[in-house]
């Protein structure tokens, strides 16, 4: 956050979920996440994006369907396994 006065414009939503991020993996695990965790925050923010379309999908194919969107959660589920 303290990088916050040098730039015009901030995105402080990511900024703050790596905040969450770094404290709860610290705290549950001991680890230090800086190295993935844009990664992390990148695939999370894909699931949440593909949670949002299939809530408002009147259908929702299976997850093993070729589509690209569900070419898009096996990839960041993969990643986060």
């Amino acid at each position: 956050l303290d990088g916050w006065r040098e730039r015009r414009e901030v995105d402080a939503a990511r900024d703050l979920a790596r905040l969450t991020l770094g404290v709860v993996a610290e705290s549950l695990f001991g680890a230090e996440v800086e190295a993935r965790m844009d990664a992390f925050i990148e695939q999370v923010a894909v699931l949440n994006e593909m949670a949002f379309d299939e809530l408002s999908s009147p259908v929702v194919l299976p997850l093993w369907a070729p589509t690209p969107g569900k070419r898009k959660i096996r990839a960041a589920v993969e990643f986060l396994q």
